[in-house]
C-alpha cells in the first residue's frame, strides 16, 4: 500500500527538483569570455603548441614467453562442480 503513494511522490519530487535546477541554471547564466569577445568583434586568442612526435616499437615475444602462453592449463569441468554426462551408445 505504501508503494502506491511513494512511487508517484518520488516521481513528482524528482520532476520538481529537475525543474528548479534547470530554472536556476538559466537564471545564473553568464556568457563565457570567448562569447563576449566574439560579440564585440574581437577574434579569440589562438595558442599554437609545439609539435610532439610519439614513437613506439612493439617488442617481439621471446621463445620462453611464447611457450608459457601456449601451455596454460585449463581446469577440468569436474573441478568446478559440473558433472558431465555422456550419451549411451
Amino acid at each position: 500500500m505504501l508503494d502506491r503513494f511513494f512511487a508517484p511522490l518520488l516521481t513528482f519530487a524528482t520532476l520538481i527538483a529537475g525543474t528548479i535546477g534547470f530554472a536556476s541554471a538559466l537564471a545564473t547564466y553568464t556568457p563565457r569570455n570567448d562569447e563576449v569577445l566574439l560579440a564585440q568583434g574581437m577574434p579569440p586568442e589562438v595558442v599554437m603548441l609545439e609539435r610532439v612526435e610519439i614513437v613506439a616499437r612493439r617488442e617481439q615475444p621471446t621463445a620462453q614467453v611464447a611457450a608459457d602462453t601456449t601451455k596454460k592449463a585449463t581446469p577440468a569441468p569436474e573441478s568446478r562442480g559440473v558433472r558431465l554426462l555422456r550419451a549411451r551408445d
